[in-house]
């Protein structure tokens, strides 16, 4: 990953990206930034339907063409088709002390999973060990304008999760402590914050 620079996309497939993100530890790290490309717009069935287009016309309306009816009219694509559904994206960013260059890479993402090792009053050791706060995490997803934040990498001395969930929702509301094989949706995650 050394060869590769922030914002890099290391791998594409005709529906998604991975690209690379900048994270500061004390060895080499980088995130991830996997985002969907290409989505089309949804074509409206019901509102061909009410425009009377016959059903033959449907591909080429969704391929984006105008087409023009045995009656005359010349029906526009934008007349039958929707905006796509939400983009969704989903950033990993593991070990990493508070940097706020993360932001212009991360904007609008549905998903932010970052490292919360330690609570603010340990704002020291987090700057020693390279790490960051819970409040720092919440910072970069406000910021970032995120939709759901999800801290992890947490320090063992935390038994109780609940004080570091608390600290970055005092920042950003809506966190939550990643757990061992817990699995994310991110449809659902667009659609609860709509």
């Amino acid at each position: 990953m050394e060869d590769f620079q922030p914002g890099d996309v290391i791998y594409e497939t005709d529906k998604y990206s991975v690209s690379l993100l900048p994270l500061e530890h004390r060895i080499f790290c980088r995130g991830f930034l996997f985002k969907e490309i290409n989505k089309k717009p949804k074509f409206d069935f019901y509102k061909a339907k009410s425009l009377e287009i016959p059903n033959n016309y449907f591909a080429l309306l969704k391929q984006g063409n105008m087409v023009h009816l045995e009656d005359g009219r010349a029906i526009k694509p934008e007349e039958v088709l929707a905006a796509p559904d939400p983009v969704l994206s989903y950033a990993y960013c593991s070990d990493t002390r508070y940097n706020p260059e993360l932001v212009d890479y991360i904007k609008d993402t549905l998903l932010l999973y970052h490292e919360a090792t330690f609570l603010q009053d340990l704002k020291a050791r987090a700057d020693e060990t390279w790490h960051s706060t819970a409040k720092e995490a919440a910072t970069i997803a406000r910021d970032s304008n995120v939709k759901k934040l999800l801290i992890g990498h947490y320090s063992a001395r935390y038994r109780d999760l609940a004080p570091l969930v608390a600290e970055a929702q005092e920042i950003f509301p809506h966190v939550e402590a990643a757990r061992e094989g817990q699995v994310f949706n991110l449809k659902e995650v667009a659609k609860a914050h709509v």
